[in-house]
């Protein structure tokens, strides 16, 4: 399938195609690359609203040509469409929007009306930095850290990716407001502070401002005290060094959030190999060797169409139209997304997503399409619903002979709290099952935890306890069957415990040591292969690997 990838940022839009036999392919479109700029003028300050504002506000645009900043945006997309049509004989369907990651709900909504305003059946969404680094996942090698540091016109954006296996795990990210906009902004109010009377200017007098702020800056960045008249208003000049620390303080708060990913991650700077800067703003000198001095990595900067053809790859590997597109309307809020376990990309190493909707889901959660995610989710829901109702129907007519009476459905119990009691007698039979677990008498002791949680099911101490009496079954189990269903049923239970993704990971590693003794190192391979899959860094699925590795050598 032909996928658009779409890089929108605040003062233009990037675009780029693939069709799966070439790699991705910029998009030179005919019309401006500018997009819709509104100043806010104060009295010794000026800001510029973008569409992109407009667009990531939650409030729903207007995508009928009325809104000036929408109606560029569309028509942007709507360009990009046709020019990929006229070289495809058909118009694409597929359209990826990169989109920071801490876009929200309603914002990521309005991004996909824009795009089927524009004429595209199935858009997706993908974070900036997992866009970034798309191209990073065609690349053999070793496991690898990447920081994404991009700064642009209205914020920063930091995303720790680790990659391994032709996967991508989102270990965490954090944004900032520094960016382009505040720099201009600081050149413009040097230059507003040496008076002149701006009352009669119009949009496009201080949208030609803002270019000229932009020049400046760059100038300033490279060492140049510049004297400035600005739009051929009041002159000014403005010192190097002034602006330089302006930068310099604004990089420092950046490095204090990155410095916040990495704890959250358990990480340490030396961990990191490699650091991709992108966005305008980091052709700033003082951006690159603040950060090599942080990290002790030399950065290296992404191509400006480097974000639209990391979309556009990831479209394509989506395949046909997506389980996950997001279709319907969606609620949830979108918040941090952080991935505990790789998540395969599509086409990629490890099982595939596209057959269980359930797993699918997760993967778009932790690639940060917590909606899209929803959506899917919902839209299973939905079709198992309708198919109910459809076989209940169909049960009904045919007759008493073919079933039993309906029987009245129960309302669903209100929830409340678990009193005193219950919660004791809950402990007492926890224990008894740990009892029974002492016993050996392992598949009676997990159903005595379920009965267990079943008297006090709100309770986190019977729920702990429980997911402890299924851990402790699959530890003392000989059978590779039998740990394996009470690990499923302990992930049923508590499927983001690290634990429970401890015991799996430690179990596919000892049943491919028991199938390599035996002989049988397709099924070791397989075993590694799936813990590997889960996680990709795990050392002793590694050696187990270079083991089998070396034993098939000649």
């Amino acid at each position: 399938m032909t996928a658009v990838g779409v890089d929108l940022g605040s003062l233009g839009l990037r675009a780029a195609w693939t069709d799966g036999t070439t790699g991705p392919c910029p998009i030179d479109r005919a019309g401006p690359e500018s997009l819709w700029l509104a100043p806010v003028v104060g009295t010794r300050s000026v800001s510029f609203l973008t569409a992109k504002d407009l667009l990531l506000d939650g409030r729903p645009p207007t995508v009928d040509g009325t809104d000036d900043g929408i109606a560029r945006v569309l028509a942007m997309l709507r360009e990009s469409r046709e020019q990929v049509a006229a070289t495809e004989a058909t118009a694409p369907e597929r359209l990826v929007l990169t989109v920071p990651a801490q876009a929200g709900t309603a914002a990521r909504m309005n991004l996909r009306d824009l795009g089927r305003a524009a004429g595209f059946g199935d858009v997706q969404m993908l974070n900036d930095s997992v866009a970034v680094v798309m191209p990073e996942t065609e690349e053999p090698g070793r496991p690898r850290t990447v920081l994404v540091y991009s700064m642009g016109y209205r914020a920063t954006e930091i995303g720790l990716v680790r990659l391994a296996r032709r996967q991508v795990r989102v270990l965490g990210h954090a944004a900032s407001r520094a960016g382009g906009a505040l720099f201009d902004e600081w050149v413009l109010a040097q230059w507003m502070a040496s008076g002149g009377d701006l009352s009669r200017w119009t949009a496009e007098d201080w949208a030609s401002c803002r270019t000229e702020a932009e020049e400046a800056k760059h100038r300033l960045a490279s060492g140049e005290t510049v004297r400035w008249a600005g739009h051929g208003g009041p002159a000014v000049t403005l010192a190097a060094e002034t602006f330089r620390e302006e930068v310099r303080e604004q990089v420092r708060e950046t490095l204090t959030r990155l410095d916040d990913v990495l704890h959250d991650a358990e990480m340490q700077a030396g961990e990191i190999d490699s650091v991709i800067l992108a966005g305008g703003s980091t052709a700033i000198p003082d951006v690159a060797e603040m950060l090599r001095e942080r990290i002790d990595v030399e950065p290296v900067r992404a191509g400006l169409a480097r974000a639209a053809e990391g979309a556009a790859a990831y479209g394509r590997l989506l395949g046909p139209q997506a389980f996950g597109s997001m279709h319907g309307a969606d609620d949830e809020q979108s918040g941090t997304i952080t991935g505990t376990r790789a998540l395969p990309l599509p086409g990629g190493a490890g099982p595939g997503q596209g057959d269980d909707p359930v797993i699918e889901a997760e993967g778009l959660a932790a690639l940060g399409r917590t909606p899209e995610a929803v959506a899917l989710l919902r839209g299973v829901r939905d079709r198992v619903v309708d198919a109910l109702e459809r076989i209940e129907a169909s049960s009904r007519q045919a007759g008493p002979a073919a079933r039993k009476p309906d029987a009245p459905t129960p309302a669903a119990p209100e929830p409340r709290e678990t009193s005193i009691e219950e919660t004791a007698r809950a402990l007492r039979a926890v224990r008894r099952a740990k009892r029974t677990l002492q016993k050996g008498r392992l598949q009676d002791a997990v159903g005595e935890s379920h009965a267990a949680s079943a008297i006090a099911p709100n309770d986190p101490r019977v729920y702990d306890e429980m997911i402890t009496v299924h851990l402790q079954a699959v530890a003392r189990s000989e059978s590779d069957e039998q740990a394996r269903e009470w690990i499923n049923c302990a992930q049923f239970h508590a499927r983001g415990d690290a634990r429970v993704m401890t015991a799996l990971l430690d179990h596919l590693c000892a049943r491919a040591r028991r199938a390599a003794e035996a002989g049988d190192q397709p099924a070791a391979r397989r075993a590694l292969e799936e813990c590997l899959d889960l996680d990709p860094d795990h050392e002793v699925a590694q050696a187990l690997m270079r083991d089998l590795d070396r034993a098939r050598a000649p």
